[in-house]
């Protein structure tokens, strides 16, 4: 065939429809669909974005908007934090049952807070000295308290040791002129480790999965025969490798008279449980703060 000289058999034609195969025809159908999905994501955003509720003292917003904003960076946790004027106008019956939080200056004589069955917990966060000589005499404490009833006691917890902890809020909190506290030492995930007598093992199990699941806090038990034990604790002690000491370390008060006068352990007492042994604190921990809420929360658990 030809068209005004040109043989459209003999030569070939400028531009050839491609040729698809089946394959070809696949994969473009996937290249189209990951494609549409990609555009899918972008309009219909999925938000799973977890929003803590507290409250707190106005005097102490400075340093708290200068945690918080670091905090959600850090975390991804939304915290929304509204601020009263005068804490002693704000009394536990007066808050509202979502509430996840509260911060505010606790006075030691003060049993609003210390007796309400409200809250479940309370982190020490920074002073605020009402002396402008310094003294400490006129320092006030501020606590961070966790409601009892909420939903996100890990979360809320995991704010307020965010705020107690020496390289994230106290630096906020100094900056800011507060005198700070010993906080534990920050980490989203913490590892509390603790030495128990094996006859406490049966015991102690409930009581680990009732406070791994509040706090968020990972607990490594190990359980010895007291002999055993001391062994462990005086070997670890004498040698270069302090920070693998137990946190917490509960024993007979009869062994901690005897054997323990040399071991940087702290009595914690038993909170008048008889039937427990006594807890000791290590003294070279950084989860002093949390090993303590747990021996608080242990004791109340039996």
């Amino acid at each position: 065939m030809s068209y005004r000289g040109f043989d459209f058999e003999k030569n070939a034609p400028l531009f050839r429809p491609p040729k698809y195969t089946g394959i070809t025809l696949s994969l473009l159908s996937i290249f189209v669909l990951v494609c549409m999905l990609a555009v899918w994501e972008k309009m219909v955003p999925i938000n799973h974005q977890i929003t803590l509720v507290g409250y707190a003292w106005k005097d102490c917003q400075e340093p708290l908007e200068l945690s918080r904003v670091s905090f959600q960076q850090e975390t991804g946790i939304h915290v929304e934090i509204q601020y009263f004027q005068e804490s002693t106008l704000l009394q536990a019956n007066m808050l509202p049952d979502s509430i996840d939080f509260m911060i505010l200056p606790t006075a030691n004589d003060d049993q609003t807070f210390n007796s309400s069955e409200m809250w479940a917990e309370k982190i020490p966060l920074a002073f605020q000295s009402s002396n402008k000589q310094g003294s400490m005499k006129g320092e006030k404490p501020l606590v961070g308290w966790i409601a009892q009833n909420t939903a996100s006691s890990v979360n809320a917890l995991l704010f307020n040791r965010y705020l107690s902890a020496p390289s994230r809020g106290q630096f906020d909190f100094a900056t800011k002129g507060w005198v700070g506290v010993k906080g534990d030492r920050w980490t989203k995930s913490p590892n509390l480790q603790m030495f128990l007598p094996k006859k406490m093992q049966q015991l102690a199990s409930p009581i680990f999965n009732a406070f791994q699941l509040r706090e968020g806090v990972s607990v490594n038990a190990q359980f010895f025969d007291q002999d055993s034990m001391l062994k462990a604790l005086k070997l670890t002690s004498q040698s270069q490798s302090k920070k693998y000491l137990p946190d917490l370390v509960w024993i007979s008060s009869n062994a901690m008279a005897t054997h323990f006068e040399t071991l940087p352990f702290t009595s914690l007492g038993n909170h008048g449980v008889v039937s427990l042994p006594k807890a000791y604190l290590c003294q070279w921990s950084n989860l002093q703060q949390t090993a303590e809420r747990f021996h608080h929360f242990a004791s109340k658990s039996i």
